[in-house]
Order: structure tokens, then C-alpha cells, then sequence
């Protein structure tokens, strides 16, 4: 449904969003994914999809807050509180865990609001 990704930016015109991660939030476990993303054929063995190793590094960005101010004048709800603490909530984590939780997140909106 197109009011799941309202707030996602750059917006994707006339994108269809369909394909194999469409609603995949909460249909695998978190553990899942980060072995899916890692080497993919270790729990889907026909996969063709790549392995992406590189993603298993440190989430660095220095410019965060800016980037969440830029996006909050496009109209995503951040408050003044989220891009206060944003640098102090990605220490410590991996950008494979950022995409996973991204990517748990899909398709649950409309869950939480029923």
C-alpha cells in the first residue's frame, strides 16, 4: 500500500514495489536475514542474489543529523529530539543490522495501525 513508504526519499515515482522483499517485515527472523545477506545460498540454496559481506562493517555518519533535518523539510516527521540523539543511536551498530531493521520494517505499517 503507497502510505507505507510516504515517507520515503528520494520518492520513486511510479515505482510498483513488488518483487521478493515486498512485506518482508517479520517474515524471517532477524537471523535470517544477516545470514541471507552474507552469503545468500546458505538459506536459499538456488539463490542467485550475491553476497553482500561488506555490508558486516561499522554505520558511519558523521552527517546524520543534517541529512534528517534535510529530510525533515521534505516532510519525514523527525523530531527535534530523534536528530538530537541520532548520532548517539547509530554507535555501536552495523550498517547489515541498519538494512536489517529496515527491511524488518517492511510491510508492518499497516499492521500497527489496525
Amino acid at each position: 500500500m503507497a502510505g507505507e513508504f510516504v515517507h520515503d526519499h528520494p520518492f520513486q515515482w511510479g515505482s510498483k514495489r513488488t518483487g521478493p522483499i515486498w512485506r518482508v517485515g517479520g517474515c524471517h527472523p532477524t537471523w535470517w536475514h544477516k545470514t541471507h545477506l552474507l552469503n545468500p545460498r546458505d538459506v536459499v540454496p538456488e539463490s542467485n542474489m550475491p553476497a553482500y559481506a561488506w555490508l558486516d562493517r561499522p554505520l558511519k555518519d558523521d552527517a546524520i543529523d543534517a541529512k534528517m533535518k534535510a529530510l525533515r523539510t521534505v516532510g519525514v516527521p523527525y523530531t527535534d529530539a530523534e536528530i538530537a540523539g541520532a548520532k548517539k543511536a547509530i554507535e555501536g551498530v552495523s550498517e547489515i543490522d541498519a538494512l536489517i531493521a529496515y527491511l524488518q520494517g517492511m510491510g508492518t505499517a499497516l499492521k500497527q495501525t489496525r
